[in-house]
């Protein structure tokens, strides 16, 4: 089986795809992580659009700071615990794009290059069917999050921001052209103490979804095709503009949290 993965690479997606390339080997990684080209104002436009809201565009900029800020703290600490300090480099061909460019006629090009039987995305934008139906058995995605319940981005941030501790874990599903919610091929929550954390959360979760990863590959593979089971129950898509400094501020402050698993 030859199965090629499209990935930013952050630790938890990368130490999940080197569980998985040690029982099945992955032929390639694209990697759409470069940053598209940033739009160009002049100083006056700038000065201008500061003068029009100067409150909501130092609040733009603050949030920017404090999540690369965040972010940044969060590689750090994963990146400690899921890998050891002398870990062997990974030696598997990673293609590097920026990520406009992920539906690209040279991208499509590079997928049908490495004639893949599987695709599997962890961490990545959304894909379009011209690049997701591109191999034999479809795409399945890792989702970092308890889906239909918590769809989009911060999905393992938002269960803790509400304290709905019972819907902490991952989904693997098939893509399709919604957002996270096509039919789910294996689904874990993890246990959440009254200390936990969105790295300790993080951290628990790469490592049970590593293992399921591997099941559902391997499930694949004997059964040469790729089936699950459509979702269901009430669900919300968590986009990455609604978490603010704020939030992170408030889930700081309240401290320790009530165990009780709401669902």
């Amino acid at each position: 089986m030859k199965i090629v993965a499209i990935s930013s690479l952050g630790p938890e997606h990368r130490f999940v795809l080197q569980q998985l390339d040690a029982v099945f080997p992955i032929a390639a990684v694209l990697q759409p992580t470069l940053p598209a080209a940033p739009v160009v104002r002049s100083r006056w436009a700038k000065a201008q659009r500061l003068l029009r809201n100067p409150v909501k565009i130092i609040a733009e900029r603050f949030n920017d700071w404090w999540k690369r800020r965040r972010e940044q703290l969060l590689e750090d600490t994963l990146e400690a615990a899921l890998f050891s300090v002398d870990a062997a480099a990974w030696n598997v061909e990673q293609h590097r794009i920026h990520r406009d460019e992920l539906h690209s006629l040279e991208t499509l090009a590079w997928i049908d290059q490495h004639q893949p039987d599987l695709m599997i995305t962890a961490g990545c934008p959304l894909l379009r069917p011209a690049l997701f139906q591109r191999s034999r058995w479809g795409t399945i995605n890792l989702h970092w999050g308890v889906s239909p319940a918590y769809a989009g981005e911060d999905t393992l941030f938002w269960p803790l921001y509400r304290n709905d501790l019972g819907n902490l874990g991952f989904t693997i599903h098939q893509i399709d052209e919604s957002i996270d919610g096509g039919p789910q091929l294996k689904q874990g929550r993890v246990t959440a103490d009254s200390q936990a954390t969105e790295a300790s959360v993080t951290i628990q979760t790469a490592r049970l979804a590593a293992s399921q990863l591997i099941e559902a590959v391997a499930e694949i593979a004997i059964q040469e095709s790729n089936q699950g089971a459509s979702p269901t129950g009430p669900g919300q898509l968590c986009r990455r503009r609604d978490r603010q400094w704020y939030h992170d501020l408030s889930l700081w402050m309240r401290g320790p949290r009530s165990t009780s698993q709401n669902t």
